[in-house]
C-alpha cells in the first residue's frame, strides 16, 4: 500500500468513527443500570440522537422502534409491564451505525418522585438510631437515584445522578424521609421501589415551580424582583465581606447562646459565600424547577411526595395553599400522566412550646394550607407530624414515622388498602351553636381518642374578641364537642394553633395525631395587611413587601414581664435613600383595642418614627398615634380603638427612618403587632 494508498485509508477509518460517533444514542441520567420501570403503565424510554436516526429498544421481550425528530429527541412507550424482582436487561440500539446502550439489573415496580428542603434533604445518617438503620438497610429491590445539585435559568433536558440498590453502603446519605417512606411501601406490597430524590435545603415552593404555573403568582413575581434587583448592585467582593461580618456576629450570637445554657434554637451562622443573586441563587425563582425537576419527565411515576414549607413560613404562609396547588398542577402537566398521587408532610412541632390559647404564626398558617389542599385538590394527601417535632431543631430526627405516616396515605389512598389506619383525624364538618361547637372529622381509619385523661389544645373566641382556652369532650368516634366555661357565645375554635402546639392530645386509636384547624369568625393580622409601600428619598417607589416591610410572623418579643407572640415588620432597604415604609392593616368589625411593640434595630442610626392613621369606611385618615423609638428594646404600646367598635377600619402605619442613615443594608426598624381581634 502506498502513501497516498495509507492516507486514503486512515480518512475513511476516521470518517466512519466520527460518523459511528455521530449516530451515538444518549440516554438521560435517570435511564441506566439498576433502575426501575415504572409498572402497569406505558413507560416512556427517551434520549438523544441524529436527526432522523432510526432507534430500536428492547425489553422484557418487546421491540420497538421510532425515529429522532428533527431536534434529535426521540421516545419510545414500552407497553405495560408487571412488577418483576428479575434483573433483565434493556438495550437500545442505533440502527445505522449499529452502536447499542444496554442497561442492566433493569427492575419493574413503582417509581416516586422525592423533592422538598432540607428535611427531605436529611439523610438516613441523621435519623433515629441512625447506626442500626444502616446496617438494617439491606434491600436490593428499593433503589435509589440521587439528582445532582444544579441552578438553571432555562429548563434543562439532563440531571447528575445514578441508580443504586440500597444497601448499608449507599443508604446513609440518600434522603431518610424517603428512605422510610419507600420501605413500608416495599415490605406491604413486596415490589420493587425507585426512589428519586431531588431536593435542597432552605429552599422555598417558587424555586420548584415553574415560571408558567407562577405566571399569575404575587409572591413568585415578589421574590423575582427583589433577586433581580440585588443583582444589579453585585459585588463578589462585597459579598466576601458581608460573609466575613456575618460569620463574626454569628460566632458572638453563638458564644451568648452557649453561656446562656443553650436555650432555644442556635443562632444561625452562614456557611458560605453568597453567590449572584441570580445565577448561583436556589432561592431564584424556578432555578430548581428547571435543572432538578424538568429534566426528570417524562420517566414514569407512581407518585410524588413533598416535605418542604419551612422557608415560606413567613407573613405569607397562608398564601402557600395556591402555591402548593400550583406547583402540584405543574409538575402533573409536565409529566402528562393526569393527576398522580401527590402527598406532602404537614409541617411539625418547632420552635418554643406554646404560652398562649392561641399563637399565630406561619407555621400554623403553612399547616392550615397543608391541610386545606388536601382536601380541595384531588389525589393529594397529608401526613401529620405535629406530635414528632423538636422544639430546638428545625430537623427533627423522628424520619421513620414521617416515612411511615406518608406510606399510610399512598397505601390507602393509592393502594387501596382499606385494612390501613392512614391519617390522622382531619376536620370534616363544624357547628357553632351558642356556648356549643361541635366538630366532626374523618378519623383516618380509627375512632377518635385522647392521649391522657382530658382534651386539651381547644381554644375558642368569644364574641368580644377574647381568645380563651376551651374544654372538649368526644361525643362519638366522629364528633367532639368544644365549650368553655362563663362563655355564652362562641365565635370561633382552634385547636393545636401554635408554632409548637406541645401537649395537643385528639388522637385516633391507632395513636396519629389530629391535624391543627381553626373555623369560625377569626381574623389573622396577615389577612388585613394591604397597600405596602417602600419610598425612597428622591421619590422613587420600591413596590412589594420584600423590598421594604420584609413581614415575619411567629416570632416572640418581651416586654416588661409580658411575652407577646408577634407579627414582626422588618423595613429592611438595600442603600441608604430611605424615605418611609408604610402599609395598611385593616381591621373589621373592631372589638379590642390594638397593641404592638416598637424598637429601634440595632444599626439603625438615631433611631425611627412612627406615625399611625386611622379611618372608617369613606371616610380620611386621621392620625391616632406619633411615637420614636430610639433605643433596640421593645417596648409596647396600645392603640385605643373603642371609638370604632363594631365598625371597619383602616389603620395606617408609617415607618419613618429619620434624620440618619446607614448605607451598609441596615434595619431602620421593627414592629410587631401583638394582638388584635
Amino acid at each position: 500500500m502506498n502513501q497516498i494508498d495509507r492516507f486514503s485509508f486512515v480518512l475513511g477509518c476516521l470518517s466512519l468513527l466520527l460518523t459511528c460517533l455521530s449516530a451515538e444514542v444518549k440516554l438521560p441520567a435517570v435511564l441506566a443500570d439498576h433502575m426501575v420501570i415504572q409498572r402497569e403503565m406505558a413507560a416512556p424510554i427517551w434520549g438523544w440522537a441524529d436527526p432522523g436516526e432510526r432507534i430500536t429498544v428492547e425489553f422484557a421481550g418487546q421491540t420497538k422502534q421510532t425515529v429522532a425528530a428533527a431536534d434529535g429527541i426521540w421516545r419510545i412507550d414500552l407497553d405495560p409491564l408487571t412488577a418483576s424482582t428479575e434483573p433483565r436487561t434493556l438495550t437500545v440500539r442505533s440502527q445505522s451505525s449499529g452502536l447499542k446502550s444496554q442497561l442492566s439489573d433493569i427492575l419493574v415496580g413503582d417509581v416516586w418522585l422525592c423533592s422538598g428542603q432540607s428535611n427531605m434533604r436529611m439523610g438516613v445518617r441523621g435519623s433515629l438510631n441512625a447506626d442500626a438503620e444502616i446496617a438494617d438497610a439491606q434491600y436490593p429491590n428499593i433503589r435509589l437515584f440521587h439528582v445532582g445539585d444544579a441552578l438553571a435559568q432555562q429548563p434543562q433536558s439532563d440531571v447528575q445522578g445514578n441508580w443504586q440498590a440500597c444497601s448499608p453502603n449507599n443508604v446513609g446519605g440518600f434522603s431518610a424521609t424517603a428512605y422510610y417512606f419507600g420501605r413500608k411501601l416495599h415490605q406491604e406490597l413486596n415490589v420493587p421501589i425507585g426512589l428519586v430524590a431531588s431536593s435542597w435545603g432552605g429552599t422555598p415552593i417558587e424555586s420548584w415551580t415553574s415560571a408558567e404555573a407562577a405566571a399569575e403568582d404575587p409572591q413568585y413575581a415578589m421574590r423575582k424582583s427583589v433577586y433581580d434587583n440585588q443583582s444589579r448592585n453585585f459585588s463578589a467582593e462585597q459579598a466576601q465581606a458581608t460573609f466575613e461580618r456575618q460569620v463574626a456576629e454569628a460566632n458572638k450570637k453563638i458564644a451568648t447562646w452557649k453561656a446562656n445554657g443553650k436555650k432555644g434554637p442556635p443562632p444561625f451562622k452562614p456557611h458560605k459565600v453568597a453567590g449572584h443573586p441570580q445565577t448561583e441563587n436556589p432561592n431564584y425563582p424556578s432555578n430548581l424547577y428547571n435543572a432538578m425537576i424538568h429534566p426528570l419527565a417524562p420517566l414514569g411515576l407512581k407518585g410524588a411526595i413533598w416535605y418542604q414549607g419551612e422557608a415560606n413560613a413567613g407573613a405569607h404562609a397562608s398564601y402557600y395553599r395556591v402555591q402548593l396547588e400550583n406547583l402540584i398542577t405543574s409538575w402533573r402537566a409536565l409529566w402528562g400522566q393526569g393527576d398522580f398521587p401527590f402527598y406532602f408532610v404537614q409541617l411539625p412541632n418547632y420552635r418554643l412550646p406554646w404560652t398562649e390559647p392561641v399563637e399565630n404564626g406561619g407555621w400554623p398558617d403553612i399547616r392550615e394550607s397543608f391541610m386545606l389542599t388536601a382536601k380541595e385538590v384531588p389525589n393529594t394527601g397529608m401526613a401529620i407530624t405535629i406530635d414528632i417535632g423538636e422544639a430546638g431543631d428545625i430537623h427533627p430526627k423522628n424520619k421513620q414515622e414521617v416515612g411511615d405516616r406518608l406510606g399510610r396515605v399512598a397505601l390507602y389512598q393509592t393502594y387501596l388498602r382499606e385494612d390501613i389506619v392512614w391519617s390522622g383525624p382531619i376536620i370534616a364538618e363544624h357547628r357553632l351553636q351558642g356556648d356549643k361547637a361541635y366538630v366532626t372529622f374523618e378519623t383516618g381509619g380509627a375512632p377518635l381518642a385522647v392521649q391522657g385523661d382530658v382534651l386539651k389544645g381547644f381554644a375558642i373566641m368569644t364574641a368580644d374578641g377574647d381568645i380563651v382556652p376551651a374544654e372538649a369532650e368526644i361525643l362519638s368516634e366522629q364528633s367532639v364537642v368544644v365549650t368553655a366555661p362563663g362563655v355564652a357565645e362562641i365565635r370561633a375554635v382552634y385547636y393545636a394553633w401554635a408554632n409548637n402546639p406541645e401537649g395537643s392530645n385528639l388522637i385516633n386509636e391507632a395513636g396519629l395525631p389530629a391535624s391543627p384547624f381553626r373555623f369560625g369568625k377569626y381574623q389573622s393580622l396577615q389577612d388585613g395587611l394591604s397597600n405596602v409601600r417602600t419610598l425612597l428619598r428622591d421619590g422613587r417607589e420600591l413596590p412589594g413587601l420584600q423590598h421594604g416591610a420584609i413581614l415575619r410572623s411567629a416570632g416572640e418579643i418581651t416586654s416588661g414581664e409580658q411575652t407577646h407572640t408577634a407579627l414582626f415588620v422588618h423595613p429592611s432597604f438595600l442603600d441608604g435613600n430611605v424615605g418611609s415604609v408604610s402599609f395598611d392593616l385593616e381591621l373589621q368589625d373592631v372589638r379590642k383595642d390594638l397593641r404592638f411593640a416598637l424598637a429601634k434595630a440595632t444599626n439603625a442610626g438615631d433611631g425611627i418614627l412612627l406615625k399611625v392613621l386611622c379611618r372608617t369606611d369613606g371616610s380620611r385618615f386621621s392620625e391616632l398615634a406619633h411615637i420614636a423609638a430610639n433605643n433596640p428594646e421593645w417596648q409596647t404600646h396600645t392603640l385605643s380603638l373603642s371609638k370604632w367598635r363594631g365598625q371597619n377600619v383602616t389603620l395606617r402605619f408609617i415607618i419613618d427612618p429619620g434624620p440618619t442613615t446607614n448605607n451598609d443594608g441596615f434595619h431602620i426598624g421593627d414592629l410587631a403587632l401583638v394582638t388584635t381581634d
